[in-house]
C-alpha cells in the first residue's frame, strides 16, 4: 500500500520565526490578562472582614457564603481557562496571517 501524501501547512514550514513571534505575543497577552485578574482578586480579598482571611472563611462564615465564594472562584477559573484557549486559537491564527 502506498503512503498518503502529507500536505504541510504553508505558514509553519516557510516562516518559523513568524510562528514563534505569534506564540510569544499571545502568551504575553494571556499572562497580562491573568495578572490583571489576579490583582482584581487580591483587592477583592482585602475587602473581606477580619485580619486572617482563611480563618474567617473556614470558621466564621455560613455554608451559603462558602458555597457562593467557592462557586465564584470556580466560575472565574473556567472563564479564564476558556478565554485563554479562545485567545490562543483565534489570536495566534490572526497573528500568523497579519505579521
Amino acid at each position: 500500500m502506498e503512503e498518503p501524501e502529507v500536505i504541510s501547512r504553508q505558514g509553519s514550514e516557510q516562516k518559523p520565526a513568524k510562528k514563534t513571534i505569534a506564540t510569544i505575543l499571545i502568551l504575553a497577552i494571556i499572562a497580562g490578562i491573568l495578572v490583571i485578574l489576579f490583582a482584581i482578586n487580591w483587592s477583592l480579598i482585602d475587602l473581606l472582614p477580619g485580619v486572617d482571611k482563611w480563618n474567617w472563611f473556614l470558621y466564621e462564615t455560613t455554608w451559603g457564603i462558602r458555597i457562593l465564594i467557592s462557586g465564584a472562584a470556580l466560575l472565574e477559573f473556567f472563564f479564564v481557562l476558556t478565554l485563554s484557549i479562545y485567545i490562543w486559537k483565534r489570536g495566534r491564527n490572526y497573528l500568523m496571517k497579519h505579521i
